[in-house]
């Protein structure tokens, strides 16, 4: 899950904090994702 966020990410050219803002999360949340400490809830992967 972690590598598909960090690629859609990367392919709609956003940075974290950008990302974060377009959920309404933080960008320290977009980043535990990215690493894999943390998975999205249901209602964050459906934004997602």
């Amino acid at each position: 899950m972690r590598e598909r966020i960090v690629e859609l990410r990367k392919i709609l050219g956003l940075t974290q904090q950008q990302f974060g803002d377009k959920l309404g999360i933080k960008r320290g949340t977009v980043a535990n994702y990215e690493v894999g400490r943390n998975l999205p809830s249901k209602a964050v992967m459906r934004l997602i």
